[in-house]
């Protein structure tokens, strides 16, 4: 179980309430931004018709601002000290939810200032989620780092529910978190008005900056080391604050694509995204009796039990194998969607969904964990920043998978099915299996690591320095039993 000596310290402690509220803020916010624009710049005509073509142009650029500017906000996240930063996120995200309430009180709301406010508080989340996972390893330590993220996946798994349905006794509205914030509900029936969760969200983020600012964890200078023609490590010679982003960019996505563990992991993401996708385009077109109301409650239970198996498990095994393992046993389980049109359908339907959840949670656990131990501190938010750019890249090539191999798509591997007409299981195993050995698939880069893992361990030990200079020189300090990176240095060296 998780160790009680976590939450004893008081740094994790704030550092967890700060995340926690700052996810509450940000779900709170992503759902009554757009009910307010919905409710200010269409319904109530604010922006012209002859506008509308601006409109749109101006919607999508902050749509897609914070995916062109991921990378660069990694670059800001490992130039400057990761508590700092995170504190400025809630008070800055504060103070432009503030000046939307104060346009919206002097009456003089505008669709620019909207855009590029909302533009704003969308690099500010990614910048808070990078700053929070490059910051929990010098809170947490190195060697705690599996049941620090452990706790942090089941909270925010189970934040979106308790924020959906637990202020439905409260408000009265029509079921969820969309239904009670608009000012009526989507059955008539009166609502919390949006400019009141507005208010509410911005002291949430005043909250989250005073919780990150009781942290208090030591950091080490920010110094970013850049050689003016390779952008290799050069001592002494400290980049500054806008100069040579190019080459720390680079250096960034370099280290990602090319450092064997964190490429697996990219393998890894890119492949499971895809098994995914297409397990859920097959499942959703899957005829499926009625339940019992029951399996609703089970399947959102499956984060949990997957971060508890995470802690439990990661000792035994070490973090790397414990990842790979979790795909092998539970993936699989998969196939077991194809029954759904059965008597038992719903429990065979629970089955198929849940187990690939529960080991889809423990695997990333388990990587996320390895990953923030391995990699430099001066690295974490550019290697962050670089997976969270692929694996929201690689969601287009996955919905058009999903697409072409889905019951009634082009490919119809399960034979001709046409629009409207019941799934049955000849026609959606094809597909599932096709998920499964994907799924299976994205195991085989870790998988590869065994034999080699001991020997690159010692090779980024040599050349890695100590401190949190280098990959290897950061685990390499770890000691103790709870070492999570122990255990996979062990299991390369067994494997040898």
């Amino acid at each position: 179980m998780i160790s009680p000596s976590l939450f004893r310290q008081r740094a994790f402690l704030l550092f967890f309430l700060g995340l926690l509220v700052l996810g509450a803020a940000t779900y709170l916010l992503t759902t009554v931004l757009t009910d307010y624009v919905t409710d200010t710049f269409t319904r109530d005509d604010f922006v012209s018709a002859e506008s509308a073509s601006p409109r749109t142009v101006l919607l999508l650029a902050v749509l897609l601002l914070p995916a062109v500017l991921t990378l660069p906000v990694g670059v800001v996240v490992d130039r400057v000290r990761r508590g700092p930063l995170l504190v400025a996120v809630g008070l800055l995200s504060a103070v432009l939810l503030a000046s939307i309430l104060g346009a919206a009180w002097l009456e003089m709301k505008t669709l620019v200032h909207f855009a590029a406010v909302s533009a704003v508080l969308m690099l500010l989340g990614v910048a808070g989620q990078l700053g929070g996972e490059a910051h929990l390893p010098a809170v947490a330590g190195r060697d705690r780092l599996v049941p620090a993220n452990a706790v942090l996946f089941a909270v925010s798994a189970g934040l979106p529910l308790a924020l959906d349905y637990l202020p439905v006794a409260r408000a009265g509205a029509a079921g969820r978190a969309d239904g009670w914030i608009r000012q009526v509900g989507e059955d008539g029936a009166e609502g919390v008005p949006a400019l009141v969760v507005l208010a509410v969200v911005a002291v949430l983020f005043m909250v989250a900056a005073l919780l990150f600012r009781g942290v208090g964890v030591a950091e080490e200078p920010p110094v970013l080391k850049a050689s003016p023609s390779s952008g290799t490590d050069v001592p002494g010679e400290s980049a500054g604050l806008w100069t040579s982003l190019w080459r720390e960019l680079a250096e960034g996505v370099r280290f990602t694509l090319t450092h064997p563990v964190v490429k697996a992991i990219v393998l890894y993401l890119v492949l499971s995204a895809l098994a995914e996708a297409v397990a859920e385009e097959v499942g959703e077109e899957l005829s499926v009796p009625d339940g019992l109301g029951w399996e609703w409650m089970l399947f959102q239970g499956s984060p949990f039990v997957g971060a508890l198996l995470a802690v439990l498990l990661h000792r035994r095994f070490g973090a790397l194998r414990l990842a790979w393992l979790a795909v092998l046993v539970t993936q699989p389980f998969t196939l077991l969607v194809a029954l759904g049109g059965t008597a038992w359908g719903a429990f065979w339907n629970l089955v198929g969904t849940s187990v690939p959840y529960v080991g889809s949670t423990i695997t990333l656990v388990a990587l996320l964990s390895h990953r923030q131990a391995i990699t430099p501190d001066r690295l974490l938010g550019r290697t962050g920043a670089t997976l969270l750019l692929i694996t929201g890249l690689v969601m287009v090539p996955a919905a058009f998978l999903a697409s072409l191999v889905a019951p009634e798509g082009p490919l119809r591997f399960g034979g001709s099915i046409v629009a409207g007409e019941e799934v049955g299981m000849a026609e959606a195993l094809p597909g599932l299996a096709l998920a499964t050995v994907l799924a299976l698939a994205a195991a085989v880069p870790l998988m590869r690591l065994r034999a080699g893992d001991g020997e690159e361990r010692r090779a980024v030990m040599a050349g890695g320095g100590a401190g949190h200079d280098g990959a290897g020189g950061a685990v390499r300090e770890q000691g103790g039993p709870e070492d999570a990176g122990r255990g996979d240095r062990e299991e390369g060296d067994r494997d040898e």
